[in-house]
This record gives structure tokens, sequence and C-alpha cells, in this order.
């Protein structure tokens, strides 16, 4: 019998449709504990009392996170319009999403503090992300009139930036928890239809670019996704999508509400119809007094609809209808290891082009043609980013120490003598650094560097040792002892890994590329 005991489970969008039947699949299993999180407060507590009601003296203790996990805790009661009305909130979230992420960033995110407050074994999404970001338009904030706010209300819609913020944000977030599984249920967008659907929310435009910016964003998070899942040390990471409506949570009667509210009623009498071109200018209308009612049914994150609208939009051959009880049992099977077969990483896992041994074979005769026009010079290496560059470098003048070594043992301080004499007198070398932005940070503490730096980011105004220690780590070319300690403890394992015997030379895009596997993160887990 399939259990949870000992586990704790967060389940993220706990009120909506699907994500409240995951809860109560969840809850039957028995987890130590389950943690209830929505956007809404009352929400939360309306789902903890529904499932107090059908929990069978399991002992599960079920406990609720609220709040927008798109944004830091001190704004987590605010969204859409309420945020944007806030101009230090606005320009804290800019900076929250658009500068590099850095510790104070990531420790006030209301995600990562929910997971790191209940370190979850098993993380399950079921809140529609891609609805979340797309439909904050940032047509209809290009379009608008131009005033002193209206590009960051722009930078503020984007969507594509605040995923990959998310995301990060979401990674870090499951690696320090020590998380084992994240399973998200996501959507197609469009119900499983194709680039002509009919459906809008509102707009004029077919296929609405609200609906295909949704579309895109579903799409970018799964590769966004399908990437962390091939992280070393990442948790187990799965997609549901869903691409048809799903079910729904109620049928009833009466006021029909949308997101911004009721419906108001107005009338306007013949006798007070005008010519359409007046009427164009000038609403002439008269309040009834009343807001539309009728029987209805509430299909979650598309309001209320109408009998005949929920008729017409899951007929046969259109959207079609999913029960969430469906896609919660899927989710379980997924997360007990079941091939479903309705797991969407796995299926880009299986359809994707990877490495062949064509390609690795012709990588060897490159590698051989380019190691014939290289000869004894010290190679150029640029282009590959701050962090990859200044690996590259130092690996190039380790090399070139060494050859001169012969067999003799050579150790951190000779090392530091050597490259600095290496660096003062040659001067090619020293130029092809400095110039790709990479400076030289030498045995005395002053910096060779060029016009253009790309670690840090702009100016500093105050730098402490500590920022010095980052900043030689992440992009500097560093001669110092404390560095080549670092770089023979890497040659003596590499050595190993590759069973070397007594070699005092190796091959540097070799060595490098096992240090950007082995110890920077870039192993390939799948092929």
């Amino acid at each position: 019998m399939r259990n949870l005991k000992g586990s704790t489970v967060l389940v993220l969008g706990s009120a909506g449709q699907v994500g409240f039947e995951i809860c109560k699949k969840i809850l039957a299993l028995g987890p130590t504990k389950l943690v209830v999180c929505d956007i809404n407060a009352e929400h939360c507590e309306a789902v903890v009392k529904e499932l107090k009601k059908m929990q069978k003296n399991s002992g599960s203790k079920i406990e609720t996170e609220w709040g927008n996990i798109f944004v830091r805790e001190s704004l987590k009661q605010k969204r859409g319009k309420e945020l944007l009305s806030d101009r230090k909130a606005e320009e804290q979230i800019l900076k929250d999403i658009f500068f590099e992420l850095n510790e104070e960033i990531l420790k006030n995110s209301t995600l990562f503090r929910i997971i790191q407050k209940h370190k979850p074994d098993i993380v399950i999404d079921a809140i529609n992300t891609a609805t979340s970001l797309a439909y904050q338009d940032p047509y209809t904030q290009v379009c608008s009139k131009e005033d002193s706010e209206k590009w960051v209300r722009v930078a503020l819609s984007m969507s594509i930036p605040q995923l990959v913020r998310h995301t990060q944000i979401l990674f870090h977030a499951l690696m320090i928890a020590n998380t084992k599984q994240y399973l998200k249920i996501g959507t197609s967008g469009t119900g499983g239809l194709g680039f002509t659907l009919p459906y809008t929310h509102g707009e004029r435009e077919i296929p609405s670019k609200l609906l295909m910016g949704k579309t895109a964003v579903a799409g970018a998070q799964t590769m966004l996704l399908w990437v962390l899942g091939r992280t070393p040390g990442a948790p187990i990471v799965k997609e549901i999508k869903v691409a048809a409506l799903i079910g729904w949570r109620k049928i009833g009667s009466g006021k029909i509400e949308t997101k911004t509210g009721p419906i108001e009623l107005y009338d306007c009498p013949v006798e007070m119809a005008l010519p359409a071109n007046k009427a164009l200018q000038k609403a002439n209308y008269i309040s009834t007094g009343k807001q539309l009612e009728s029987v209805w049914i509430d299909t979650g994150e598309n309001d209320l609809f109408t009998p005949d609208m929920f008729a017409a939009i899951s007929a046969q051959d259109g959207m079609e209808l999913i029960t969430p009880e469906e896609i919660a049992e899927k989710t379980i099977q997924e997360i007990y290891g079941e091939q479903t077969g309705k797991e969407v990483l796995a299926a880009l896992d299986k359809a994707v082009l990877g490495p062949t041994v064509k390609g690795m074979a012709k990588r060897k005769i490159a590698l051989d043609r380019l190691g014939k026009l290289e000869g004894a010079q010290v190679a150029s290496i640029a282009t590959l980013g701050p962090l990859t560059s200044k690996i590259l470098w130092e690996a190039a003048i380790l090399k070139k120490i060494i050859q001169t070594q012969k067999n003799n043992k050579i150790d951190s301080r000779t090392l530091e003598v050597q490259s600095m004499n290496l660096i003062q007198n040659d001067k090619e070398l020293r130029a092809k650094i400095i110039s790709i932005g990479i400076p030289i940070l030498i045995p005395d503490g002053r910096l060779l560097r060029g016009p253009e730096i790309h670690v840090p980011d702009g100016k500093q105004k105050y730098i402490t040792l500590n920022d010095i220690e980052k900043w030689a780590t992440l992009g500097w070319v560093d001669i110092r002892a404390s560095n080549w300690r670092r770089w023979l403890v890497r040659l003596e394992d590499y050595q190993k890994t590759i069973k070397s015997k007594g070699k005092n030379d190796f091959e540097i895009g070799a060595f490098c590329g096992w240090i950007f596997a082995h110890e920077l993160g870039g192993l390939r887990l799948k092929r």
C-alpha cells in the first residue's frame, strides 16, 4: 500500500480545482505534514477546513502558507493593480526581477522562505504560472498613453524575466531544502486547440496575443524545468501538461461575478438611441440598479460560465473536458515513479537530438587540426563569459609553467612567482587576457585591466576584501598562491580520474571540461 509516511509535501495553488484534488489524494496517503499554500489566506483556511472533514485519523499535520509567491514576502499580500499603484513596491520588484540574483533577493522571496521554513520532500506546483505572468498584459502597457510611469509598467509586465527569476529562486530553494521531487501541473495555454481558437478573455484580436503569450510562457517554463531536471544535485523534476478544459469547481445560480466583480446591468431604451457617429462619442444609458444573474458553472481561472458557454467550449471536437481528479491521479502515479506516459519532460528527453558518436568523432578531427595550427602559442580564449574565460586562461598559464618544470615537483608559491614573471614579461599574453574584459589580480593585490571589466558589473563605491575574493573567483585571472593551491588540488583529482600516471602535462580543453562538468555544475546527466 502506497503511503507518504515521514514525508512533508508542499502543494502550491492548493485552493484551485486541481490543487485541492491533489491535496485530498496526498492527505489520504498519510504524509507527516501537508502544507497548503495559496495566494489567498481565506481560501487556504477553507481548503484546510474541507480537508479536515475527510481526514481519517491519519495523524497528518496540516499547515497553511499564503501570499503571492512571485514577489518578496513584504509584498506577498499584493497583486496586480495593487502592486502597480505603489511606487516603492514597483521599484523593489524591478530590482528583484532584473538585478543579479543575490542573497538579499533570495532570502526575502516569499517562495524561498516558504520552502526553507518547511523543507518539503515533495513540492507539487498547481499554480497556473503561465496565466499569472502572461496576463499582466505588456501589450496594453506599451500601447497606453505616454506618461512618466509607462515604461516601468511595461518592464513589470514582461513575463519571461519574471519566469526566469522565479525558476532561479525555485532552484536555489529546492537545493538548499534538499527537496527530493518537484512536480509541475502545467498548461498548454489553449486547452489543446490550435492557433486560430476563437476564444479570448475579451480581446478583439484572434488569435489573442494574450492567449498566445500564455502558451509561450507555458512552453518557456517547460524548457526551464527540463534544464532544471538536468542539473547535478537537483531533485527529480516532472511536469504534467494539461491540454483540455479542466472540469468545474461548483454549479449554482445567482449573480455572475468575474475577477473584477459583479456585472452591473444597464439599459438603453430605443428612444435614447443616438446616431452611430454620436453614440461612439457619447455613452447614452441608464442604470437598472441590478446585476447580471443566471445559472452558472464555476470553471476556475476562466470565471463563471453560463450553461450555453460551457456547452459550447467543452463540446466534442472543441476543448472537451478533463477532470481535476484524473490530473491528481496522474500526479500521484508520477510521484511514485510510475510511467504514466503523460510526463512531458521525460518525453522531451526521449525526443531531443543529443550528442552522437559521429559528432564526437568529428570533434577529435577538429581538435587535431586546431592543435596543428596553434603550435606552441598560448591560445587566445575569449567570448565564453568571465568565469569560463578565467578558468581557461588560468589553465593555460598553469600548463605553460608546468611544461618548463619537466618532472620537478611544483608548489603554489613557485606557481605564484613564475606566473607573475610570465604576466610581467609576456606582453602578448597579458594583452589577450585584459582585452576581453578579464582583469589580472597579481600577488601584491593590484589589478591589471583593460578598458572594460565584466566582473563586477559597473563601478563600485565601496569595496571590501570579501568583494575582491568573490570577484576574483567569478571572473579575474588570479595568480596568487592561494588560487594556485586550488589548481594543484584540481589537477591531482583530474589525473586520478583519468588514471594519469605521473603526468606533468595535460590538455587544457579536457582539463577545463572536467572542471566545468564536475566542479562548476556543467555535468551532462542525460544523453
